[in-house]
């Protein structure tokens, strides 16, 4: 410490040092600790005289070893160092006294959740920080720049990783897809000729059986289908054949498709027009599957004997097409999560539903190209109701 008997430059007692720079440190030419403030003996009592100045701690900014050469070049110059013990940054100035390097600063804490954590209170601080004059608040907005700079970098390769990550998962899905869909096919077509028995008769097991083969070789087709759509998306090679339709092309289709699949279960599926004759601009395609993949959806959370439907609407600019079901209902939480590719609002492993999660993300993002959107209302326990929008060509009145 600076001393009675030794008193510095500016003529401060070792009390009065201590009451203007309470986080002081001091080291000689041979750097060794030589006087410690009392608040930083508090904060980290690994420092003491006696021990080495670049042992007990690390330079943060700029990141020079501490030459006394170059900190008696560079006085007045912001420093940013860390306490090693306690990990405590401190920013501040060096300057030599008394034939001493010292550093005058103070911790640079977040907030007083922080003070505390390190066992300080606002009495171990200066009444007035004179660390913190213009030059170093000036000098506190470049590195808070310079940070902002390098992170922003940092995060923009980080980006673009994830951007090639997700193209190559693409292209992999795309490509392993294809392998899978050409064998698939022979299945399917070896299974039907084999249910119709055209290579001769079988009984009434194995028909059973080549039927059922060729329903879930059917199926594992539409997944497989479903998956190179998703990575034609993800990748940018999807395309749309668009032209102006009326709703009827493939609402229809769409309904019609489902409701058979709803008459084993007893299910009431109903379809309203109130825009009878509109028109948009789509892929009637590929409106046929969305439409298909929300009246699915919504029959597959529908219990035995419930009620589902598709209801289509427009005003003079749009046409709304409103899939509706009185089943479990989403919470508001998850909503968020139904257009990601994969996933499963309920992942346990004995779920009551089954389903893969491609079908929803890729209603969105086929939606999403036609230039409309979707929309999604629904009430634990209550129903769901998931809305698309899209354009209305023809120009009409209300319908």
């Amino acid at each position: 410490m600076v001393n009675e008997t030794n008193p510095s430059p500016t003529c401060f007692t070792a009390a009065e040092f201590d009451a203007v720079f309470p986080f002081h440190v001091s080291f000689g030419r041979d750097g060794l600790v030589a006087d410690v403030g009392l608040s930083l003996r508090k904060l980290a009592d690994g420092v003491r005289p006696g021990v080495k100045f670049a042992e007990v701690f690390a330079p943060k900014r700029p990141e020079e070893p501490f030459a006394w050469e170059g900190l008696t070049v560079a006085a007045r110059r912001l420093y940013v160092i860390r306490e090693c013990a306690t990990g405590t940054v401190l920013r501040g100035q060096f300057m030599v006294l008394n034939e001493k390097m010292f550093f005058l600063g103070s911790p640079w804490l977040a907030d007083s959740a922080e003070m505390e954590a390190r066992g300080l209170t606002l009495n171990d601080f200066a009444v007035h920080d004179p660390t913190l004059d213009l030059l170093q608040v000036l000098q506190l907005q470049r590195i808070v720049a310079e940070d902002l700079k390098n992170q922003t970098a940092r995060l923009k390769a980080q980006s673009t990783q994830v951007v090639e990550a997700a193209r190559a998962k693409d292209v992999f899905l795309s490509s392993i897809s294809h392998e899978l869909r050409t064998p698939l096919t022979g299945i399917l077509g070896m299974s039907e000729i084999l249910a119709a028995q055209l290579h001769g008769p079988l009984n009434e097991r194995q028909v059973q059986d080549a039927k059922i083969i060729h329903t879930s070789g059917s199926n594992l087709l539409k997944l497989i289908n479903n998956i190179i759509d998703l990575a034609k998306v993800g990748a940018g090679h999807a395309e749309l054949k668009k032209e102006n339709f009326p709703i009827e092309s493939f609402c229809v289709p769409a309904f019609e498709r489902v409701r058979a699949l709803a008459l084993p279960r007893r299910q009431h599926i109903t379809f309203t027009n109130e825009a009878t004759g509109a028109r948009v601009a789509v892929d009637s395609r590929r409106m046929t599957e969305v439409l298909t993949n929300l009246l699915n959806n919504a029959a597959k959370f529908t219990d035995e004997g419930g009620e589902f439907g598709l209801r289509v609407t427009a005003s003079q600019r749009e046409v709304r097409f409103e899939v509706w079901d009185h089943g479990i209902g989403i919470d508001p939480e998850n909503v968020a999560k139904l257009f990601q590719p994969f996933v499963q609002l309920d992942g346990r492993l004995t779920r009551r539903f089954d389903g893969t999660g491609i079908g929803l993300a890729l209603v969105k993002q086929w939606v999403d190209l036609h230039g409309g959107r979707v929309e999604v209302e629904s009430e634990r326990g209550v129903g769901s109701r998931f809305i698309v929008i899209l354009g209305r060509v023809d120009g009409g009145g209300q319908g």
